[in-house]
């Protein structure tokens, strides 16, 4: 961990040099956002996603800088705590709003403001802070046309928005209530063939939920209840501050995003465009969400009881 916490400055300038990167270079691969790198020479990465590479570079900055905050007594305060934190999330969140990526803003919001409180951050900081945001989201949500037709197809969906712009969460809930209790049985799902767009990587969750059936999907819930339960456990009991920041870090950012797809694969959340942990398709998410995973195990080994 020495190692992460001494090269953390590095990976933190490295991601936001990639962000910076995409307004030159950046492709949108048919999405709304610019947010993929292509590298047609390289052998095994023809794109890259700079967001997931962020996700990392945030919490091992962001666990080394917090915890020499926590030293110097500087984390209450609005000028050393406050304001420096909402700076230090802007190198990485700004640009990313500017993408835009709503998904990734989100996940990366709650990992940098979930380590903030875990920290010690002051509660009217967070009550501050919680009010800036909700007035940037509603100025970006009244602004962005893609994002305002997403939130008002999910609070008043209509003849009209099933046909355009909220397809994939109609094609999503058709999946999963087709699903039944025990599924259509594996690689027998109808929606993924003929109407559920991107039922590999964002709609995986609804594509197997129709296969597998509502027992056996809850099996996956499961699974990222267990992670979230053994994170925290893991932070809680880490050997110093730095590795119970990062843990915490590493397990907010894979079970929010994990519970955030969920949400929007069962119509409780508008579209993001984020992936699920592990089972969606993407080399860039299923690269940095295993390297999290390793880090959160190595930082098992040292912690100062069997967590």
């Amino acid at each position: 961990m020495d190692v992460m916490k001494k090269m953390s400055l590095i990976l933190f300038g490295g991601a936001v040099g990639l962000l910076i990167a995409l307004f030159f270079f950046g492709s949108d691969n048919n999405t709304f956002a610019t947010s993929w790198l292509n590298f047609s020479n390289l052998p095994f990465f023809q794109t890259i996603q700079p967001a997931e590479l962020a996700k990392l570079a945030l919490i091992f900055y962001f666990a080394a800088w917090l915890d020499k905050k926590q030293r110097d007594g500087d984390l209450s305060t609005f000028h050393g705590g406050f304001l420096a934190f909402c700076t230090v999330a802007g190198f990485i969140i700004i640009p990313i709003m500017l993408q835009p990526d709503f998904g990734a803003t989100l996940v990366l919001t709650c990992i940098a403001v979930g380590m903030y409180f875990i920290a010690g951050a002051n509660w009217r900081h967070l009550a501050l802070g919680t009010v800036v945001a909700s007035l940037i989201v509603l100025v970006a949500v009244t602004q962005i046309d893609y994002l305002n037709n997403r939130f008002m197809s999910f609070f008043s969906p209509t003849q009209e928005c099933a046909e355009d712009y909220c397809w994939q969460s109609e094609q999503a809930k058709i999946a999963v209530g087709s699903g039944g209790v025990w599924g259509r049985g594996l690689t027998q799902g109808i929606q993924k063939s003929y109407w559920l767009p991107q039922a590999s990587d964002d709609f995986i969750f609804a594509a197997s939920a129709e296969e597998l059936g509502f027992l056996r999907i809850l099996l996956v819930v499961l699974a990222y209840s267990v992670i979230l339960y053994r994170g925290l456990q893991i932070a809680n009991y880490a050997p110093d501050g730095f590795a119970r920041l990062a843990a915490a870090g590493i397990t907010i950012w894979i079970t929010a995003q994990a519970f955030i797809n969920i949400a929007v694969n069962v119509a409780l959340f508008p579209v993001t465009g984020i992936t699920l942990p592990f089972v969606s398709y993407g080399g860039s998410s299923l690269v940095t969400s295993l390297v999290g995973i390793a880090v959160l195990l190595n930082i098992s080994q040292y912690t100062h009881k069997r967590a």
